[in-house]
């Protein structure tokens, strides 16, 4: 699974921390400075995805369903 953090103003939020929660437990990452983050070999079934980063409001969960060998949001 791999992804970009942006503003809505299309900043990229390189730093920002990205917790995933899912079957195969919890892993973290950080953005590089793109963005862009990515997780691994992970499992079939649903991950909750939450971003953050010092001096913003953290976002709310995002759950999503993992049904192929990879993701991209």
């Amino acid at each position: 699974l791999e992804g970009r953090i942006v503003f809505a103003d299309q900043t990229v939020a390189s730093g920002a921390t990205v917790r995933l929660r899912g079957p195969s437990g919890a892993r973290e990452t950080t953005c590089d400075v793109r963005g862009a983050f990515r997780f691994e070999a992970l499992p079939p079934g649903a991950v909750e995805l939450v971003a953050s980063l010092p001096g913003f409001e953290t976002t709310l969960p995002n759950v999503l369903a993992l049904e192929g060998s990879s993701g991209l949001i």
